[in-house]
């Protein structure tokens, strides 16, 4: 009899575990249009965010602040109407605080804001607290409490200025310090970090704004989320430590309809910027496991994703799909999920019970209801799983983040850019040259005053809310000495483009 060795490494069992959290992780998930992808993006990324204590980034989706709902908590239909008009009674259900990126040229209104934050006293807590005192409430601009009385900061929004084409320029270089300190407190203060396209004027400002994320996150991770070690905070052991500090090397991005920002074709928008941001995804998916960040996205076709990106994910979650949409990849899980069919059927002979223990065991991929998935691993196994239950409140078609915060935002035209400013400079050279000849003849009439550099900036922040110059950045916010610095740079330019012309 010949003689078994006793192997027990030679199969790697942990790979069957559903989804590791001290590893890093690519995960896809897939499903038909309405077949709740989106929700499981976010149900796994709360297993993410709460069970492995991962800093959270949701980097995409819908411009109807789709992933900026993690501030709302589940609330029956019926609720609705009472959050809305006092959303901080509902603090001690779930609800997780958002830190929103935005473009400078977003607006709110703050106090609308400082409301849905729990900063303002209602009208039953102010009379609770001057109990006995002549004071009055200010129903139009509710009275602040007390710092001690202030409820959490649901919602921060941190504001960035307008990036330019030239990827190391010093605006840029200036947002991705901005960028890494706001990931960096999101950590501190277990807030998850929110960017929505709803958040900048024009797909341009936004697409710039996202390539720098993707371009400076590895950095980021290399130079801040290293593994804390016990002697680290002053523990013995691993085990000693708390599980934030067991996380503090972990991060985990999630982004919705994924192929709209690496698509295996040309993208149609209308600036030709969304070249920029699959360019830095690709060079962020192929390097990502050295930073050991994890990723989890959705789409609807396999192959309408970039072929070199998507070969990068390693586990995928499959909701109610079809094998058109699979493609030849998926046509293992699709012929599998038949196959175990077919032999129960078999099996039964047929009898109408066969239909109900295949229903059950393997639901055909095709008429998955919404509560379940498949697991796969890349062993090409297929597990029936539940999908986690989120604890926060899923945008539904017919929420609207705006009524349910009560927070109305716009932007303001005169920060706004040009969508046709695509050059290498932060604004086009058509603008620039429109602009210096403003300049130059304020400061050099023919005829008639001579304006200060002072008056020249007041004069172009007219010009620009007028729509008739056009720069990156906004006249009202800069230094007199900037723009005549700028001016003087511009104007050198112009005159060595002259001398090599004759």
């Amino acid at each position: 009899m010949m003689k078994i060795p006793n192997r027990p490494d030679a199969v790697d069992r942990k790979s069957r575990a559903s989804i590791n959290l001290n590893v890093q992780n690519m995960i896809g998930v897939f499903g038909r249009k309405g077949s709740g992808k989106s929700y499981l993006t976010e149900a796994t990324a709360t297993i993410f965010y709460q069970q492995g204590n991962y800093t959270l980034l949701d980097l995409y989706a819908s411009d109807n602040w789709e992933n900026a709902f993690w501030c709302i908590p589940k609330l029956e239909e019926h609720e609705i109407d009472g959050f809305i008009k006092n959303p901080n009674k509902y603090n001690k259900r779930t609800r997780f605080p958002i830190t929103i990126l935005c473009s400078d040229a977003l607006r709110y209104d703050q106090s609308k804001l400082d409301r849905f934050n729990d900063k303002l006293f209602t009208e039953e807590e102010f009379y609770e607290y001057y109990k006995g005192q002549q004071k009055y409430y200010n129903c139009v601009y509710p009275q602040e409490k007390p710092k001690s009385l202030q409820g959490k900061e649901w919602i921060k929004f941190v504001s960035l200025p307008n990036p330019t084409a030239k990827f190391d320029s010093e605006i840029n270089v200036n947002i991705a310090k901005i960028i890494e300190n706001t990931i960096l407190d999101c950590r501190a203060n277990d807030r998850i970090l929110v960017f929505n396209q709803r958040a900048f004027p024009s797909e341009v400002n936004m697409f710039r704004t996202l390539e720098i994320i993707f371009r400076n996150l590895g950095n980021i991770a290399m130079k801040n989320f290293r593994r804390l070690s016990p002697e680290d905070v002053d523990v013995s052991t691993r085990k000693e430590m708390t599980k934030k500090q067991k996380a503090h090397d972990k991060m985990v991005f999630c982004i919705r309809e994924f192929a709209e920002i690496c698509p295996n074709r040309l993208k149609a928008d209308a600036s030709g910027e969304s070249v920029r941001v699959k360019k830095s995804l690709l060079s962020l998916i192929r390097r990502i496991r050295h930073y050991s960040i994890s990723g989890i996205c959705d789409w609807q076709e396999f192959n309408s994703a970039e072929t070199s990106i998507r070969n990068q994910f390693d586990i995928f979650l499959l909701k109610k799909w079809t094998s058109r949409l699979g493609g030849e990849h998926f046509a293992f899980a699709f012929n599998k999920i038949n196959y175990l069919r077919d032999a129960i059927f078999e099996k039964q002979k047929n009898r109408r019970v066969a239909r109900h223990i295949a229903d059950n065991v393997y639901p055909q991929i095709e008429l998955l209801g919404n509560r379940y998935m498949y697991f796969v691993k890349q062993d090409d196994n297929l597990k029936l799983m539940q999908v986690p239950e989120m604890k926060t409140r899923h945008k539904e078609p017919y929420d609207s983040f705006e009524k349910l915060t009560q927070i109305e935002f716009w932007f303001d035209k005169s920060y706004q850019v040009s969508t046709g400013s695509v050059d290498s400079s932060s604004s086009s050279r058509t603008d620039e040259k429109a602009l210096y000849n403003a300049i130059f003849a304020m400061r050099n009439p023919l005829k008639g005053k001579k304006y200060q550099w002072k008056e020249v900036v007041e004069k172009l922040v007219i010009m620009q809310e007028n729509n008739e110059v056009h720069y990156a950045k906004p006249f009202k916010t800069m230094k007199d000495d900037t723009l005549k610095k700028w001016f003087g740079r511009v104007a050198k330019r112009y005159d060595e483009d002259e001398s090599k012309s004759k």
